[in-house]
């Protein structure tokens, strides 16, 4: 039984990442795992509670990368942890390119009687990434790495900066990509680090 329902979720991943909510069947689904489409209600009540279900367990798990992430104290100095954290986060989205597919494709378009209920569960996820975000940049300023700015700000640089990346996972190749961030960590590490500390 487990494994039939993972088989659905996987299916159902597949058919949103590439028609969204409205474009998706569920006799797609139950075709594509060898089931009949009625069988499907023995593990989900209707198509939403699939589609909100894979929503939810793709957020968390984009969350429990990003955090895992942040919390690799090994690594030395705030650039290169913060770097690790980007590049550990294009990496994911490179190698899971349906659940990026899907997650760029509902966010973008989200159905419209989900939007709130989505958006509040990205914003309880948001909340944890920030607050992992948090320790890095107040140990970068207390260090000297980091320009003494409000915290909330660094971090909201910090998440555009991600953001821009994922959205152009979406578009473009691991090539593009990779120059893309080179490009754009140079500049944005210039903007937040303390440049004469580092004289």
């Amino acid at each position: 039984m487990a494994m039939t329902k993972e088989k659905i979720k996987q299916a159902a991943l597949v058919a949103f990442a590439k028609g969204g909510y409205e474009g998706m069947s569920l006799a797609e689904v139950a075709s594509a795992v060898g089931i009949k489409p009625p069988s499907i209600y023995a593990f989900f009540k209707s198509k939403q509670d699939l589609f909100m279900t894979i929503y939810h367990e793709l957020l968390d798990e984009h969350a429990a990368q990003l955090v895992q992430q942040t919390n690799v104290m090994e690594i030395e100095g705030s650039e290169q942890r913060l770097r690790k954290v980007v590049e550990a986060m294009l990496d994911y989205h490179l190698r899971e390119q349906t659940k990026t597919e899907f997650l760029t494709r509902v966010n973008l378009f989200p159905p419209d009687f989900l939007k709130d209920e989505m958006r509040s569960r990205f914003a309880a996820n948001e909340q944890q990434i920030r607050s992992s975000l948090v320790a890095i940049f107040s140990e970068g300023i207390e260090q000297g790495d980091i320009q003494s700015e409000p915290l909330h700000e660094l971090v909201d640089s910090f998440l555009c900066l991600l953001d821009g990346l994922f959205l152009q996972t979406f578009y473009y190749n691991k090539e593009t990509l990779e120059t893309s961030f080179f490009h754009a960590w140079k500049f944005y590490w210039q903007g937040i680090s303390n440049r004469t500390a580092n004289c």
